[in-house]
């Protein structure tokens, strides 16, 4: 009897190709649920059928057997709808019983998952059914899961007698998991019983029950572990659970033992809540066995000597955090908080999964801000709510800065050399109105200006607002052809209402309400010559070689400025200090700065990408392949006496910097800066860094720092400390999927090894092996890493 629009001839067989508009055959490609982890949507497409999209099917025969009653299709079977088709040699259905069935050479592709077996018979009604010696591949996770029997018990639950599992290609897979039957539900947990690791042919790991995750999206349970020892922790182990609370967020748990240092709790909750409000809270907590009181070798084993302060808490703790926020009238906001216990945290925990790298390259691939440095014991933490339109931005929070050497109980505090202060200054709020560069109505001027109205609070510092206004107008013209001219002038406008002073301060600098008013002048000129030179050679056509000389003017008249309110506080060294920035006192300037840069621009054609006559094309290209600068200052105001003190070391011009970037080809990359002392005839700093790779994924890395400390290009130093170091690294592919990788870094100065890293990879279809030694200082580590691609790392530390 026909069904839908099956059409019937008398002869009971049928032409190769028929178009069927059967609803229930869409059952038998429901097969696709047979999958584990990774069907997801393609298995909707399967149960969730479209009535109004027919189903077509090929065969070299389609009958219908009367006594039977069953529809019957032979040789080279195809049936298809969608992305959905399904292939065998022979099929069977039965309109009465909602009976399916498939056999010879039995293929369903679901988008880019297929299943294979032998055979399928299944009841389209019940969607209850078996699959024998059936293979299922996930192209998502790369998964093979076979079993000698795979019965579908519901709509998203099957079970496999036999199964094995693995993300290997062929039939000889070089790992997988075996077990005496699997349980699986779709959205949910599969199950292995008695399942076992092996390696080719040989067993490894043995566990009665083996539970994973059977599907795309986040599943709560345990995420893989972090073992290792090293002097300081002793053996540990970092155990994470993963909760996926729902669509919008989940949290973490990090569960840190250290045998030597006691047990560490770490937290990580994410959330979204809309395409512009996001977030992520991260926090730890350590009751520590050891500190670092000064007493013994307290010091030396469990803190670091690199710095004036020790570390008497047992609590220690790091909290950190950044939420963006999307606000109405096209606001938006943003939360970064870094809070932590003491000025070591950072250092002594910097590797891991709770650890300062893994933090700050999250922080900084999700919501591309950064965080202080790991050994910066003043941490930032603000609140900002930003507004911005065509010409005008604002911004307006508070920023508070965390000194972590301030966290001392005061009974320890009072046996220290070191007062017990808090002199950091906390802006409690800071807002900015600027006013980007712009037309000046329809004059010929341009303008703009930076305004800031900011509230210095601190418990033991000069307490008070301030407000600085710095508009700036600029008349651009041209000089004949050649010169391009912007000359402009600025006056800054600021006031001080001080609430509370410190103190130590001044009389002079006790007026309570105080104003500033200064000038700025400056000149720019500069001009750009260019000539295109052709090459004719196959790598390029030709080279454009520009050159651009210019001259800057700065001034800023000197005024007196001990009337107006100081900040004097504790630095990190514990010493007193300035805590002043660049508005509360400016400095004057009368400097003409003078520079000369070459830039060379190679242009190229690439040849067509598609031989075809019809779509080839070429490809024009242009490479910024050589820019060298050199730059110096004139200090007018120096050469009619120093600034130091010492009149007879009149030094008004600074030294010569020059920059160079080179990129002759696509992985080979060349940087250098120098800075020459024109009095001492010296070169004061100089940097060199190489990189070469290639496109398999070999690199080498060589890098040089020199600095000598005291005089710099951008401003005098006060410190004597001369730096010197060579840095090298390495990545080299091997024949037979083997990678060496290794590095080293050196003080040439102290003459002496920073740190040493060496490394082997093996890497095969489907699992790799590291093995990677380091040593840093007096801490050596052997780390092995096993990874079965599509599970996760195993290894030891």
């Amino acid at each position: 009897m026909p069904i839908g629009c099956f059409r019937i001839h008398h002869q009971q067989t049928v032409e190769r190709t028929w178009t069927l508009s059967l609803w229930i055959l869409a059952g038998i490609l429901m097969l696709g649920g047979l999958s584990v982890p990774a069907w997801g949507a393609d298995t909707d497409k399967l149960f969730k059928d479209n009535p109004d999209e027919p189903w077509h099917i090929t065969a070299d025969t389609i009958s219908y057997d009367d006594p039977t009653r069953r529809y019957v299709a032979d040789g080279s079977v195809r049936i298809s709808k969608g992305g959905v088709r399904l292939t065998a040699d022979h099929v069977r259905f039965d309109h009465r019983t909602m009976d399916a069935a498939a056999s010879g050479h039995v293929v369903l592709v679901s988008g880019k998952d297929i299943l294979i077996g032998d055979s399928i018979d299944i009841n389209l009604q019940d969607q209850i059914g078996t699959v024998i010696q059936g293979t299922v591949f996930l192209e998502e996770n790369h998964f093979y899961i076979r079993g000698d029997k795979i019965e579908k018990l519901g709509e998203n639950t099957y079970a496999a007698e036999r199964a094995t599992l693995s993300s290997c290609d062929g039939q000889a897979p070089a790992w997988k998991i075996t077990g005496r039957k699997l349980d699986v539900t779709l959205e949910g947990y599969g199950v292995i019983r008695h399942a076992a690791l092996w390696a080719k042919d040989v067993p490894v790991l043995y566990t009665p029950i083996f539970v994973f995750p059977a599907k795309r999206e986040r599943q709560t349970g345990l995420l893989p572990p972090e073992m290792g020892s090293s002097d300081r922790k002793g053996a540990f182990i970092i155990q994470p659970f993963f909760w996926a609370i729902n669509d919008q967020s989940d949290l973490t748990v990090y569960e840190h033992f250290m045998s030597d240092r006691g047990n560490k709790v770490g937290l990580e909750y994410r959330y979204v809540v809309d395409p512009l409000t996001r977030g992520t809270a991260m926090a730890d907590y350590l009751n520590d066995r050891e500190v670092d009181d000064g007493i013994g070798d307290n010091s030396d084993d469990w803190g670091y000597t690199d710095d004036n302060f020790l570390r008497p808490d047992e609590d220690r703790y790091w909290f950190r955090m950044k939420h963006d926020q999307g606000l109405p009238f096209g606001f938006t906001g943003r939360i970064d908080l870094d809070i932590v216990s003491d000025q070591d945290y950072l250092t002594e925990f910097r590797s891991g999964l709770t650890g300062y790298d893994e933090t700050r390259n999250y922080f900084r691939n999700t919501y591309g801000r950064d965080i202080d440095d790991y050994d910066d014991p003043i941490r930032t933490n603000q609140a900002i709510v930003n507004r911005r339109w065509d010409h005008f931005s604002l911004n307006g929070g508070i920023v508070w800065l965390d000194d972590t050497t301030e966290r001392w109980t005061d009974e320890f505090a009072a046996t220290q050399a070191l007062p017990k202060l808090d002199t950091q200054l906390q802006r409690l709020p800071l807002i900015r109105f600027d006013a980007m560069r712009q037309p000046l109505g329809e004059s010929p001027l341009l303008f703009n200006m930076d305004t800031e109205w900011t509230y210095f609070y601190s418990d033991d510092n000069t307490r008070s607002a301030r407000i600085d206004l710095h508009p700036r107008v600029t008349l651009p013209f041209r000089l004949g052809q050649a010169l391009y001219v912007e000359p402009s002038a600025g006056l800054r406008q600021t006031a001080w209402f001080v609430e509370e002073f410190q103190d130590d301060a001044t009389e002079e600098a006790k007026d309570d309400n105080t104003y500033r008013t200064l000038y700025d002048l400056k000149l720019d000129v500069s001009s750009e010559f260019s000539r295109v030179f052709a090459t004719g050679t196959s790598g390029s056509e030709a080279v454009r070689h520009t050159i651009l000389p210019r001259v800057i003017y700065d001034y800023i008249p000197e005024k007196d400025q001990d009337e107006y309110p100081a900040f004097i506080g504790q630095d990190t060294d514990g010493n007193l200090a300035p805590l002043d920035d660049s508005v509360n006192r400016i400095d004057p300037l009368n400097r003409i700065t003078y520079s000369l840069t070459n830039s060379f621009t190679a242009k190229s054609v690439a040849p067509p990408d598609d031989d075809s006559e019809e779509t080839a094309t070429e490809t024009t290209r242009y490479n910024d392949f050589l820019r060298i600068k050199l730059e110096q200052y004139y200090d007018i105001r120096e050469a009619r006496g120093s600034d130091r003190g010492d009149p007879e070391r009149k030094r008004p011009f600074s030294p010569i910097r020059a920059e160079l970037e080179y990129a002759p080809a696509r992985y080979l990359k060349l940087n250098a800066d120098a800075e020459y002392d024109v009095y001492d005839n010296r070169l004061v700093t100089r940097n060199v860094s190489a990189t070469v790779n290639s496109p398999r994924g070999d690199e080498f890395v060589l890098s040089y720092r020199y600095d000598k400390g005291d005089y710099h290009f951008y401003q005098w130093s006060d410190s004597d400390e001369d730096i010197e170091s060579l840095y090298g690294s390495i990545r080299l592919k091997l024949p037979f999927r083997f990678t060496v990788y290794g590095s080293n870094e050196y003080d040439l100065e102290e003459n002496e090894r920073i740190e040493t890293i060496v490394g082997l990879v093996y890497e095969a279809q489907c699992w790799s092996f590291d093995v990677r030694y380091s040593d840093e200082d007096d801490d050596k580590e052997i780390s092995f890493m096993f990874n079965l691609y599509g599970l996760g790392s195993i290894g030891l530390q």
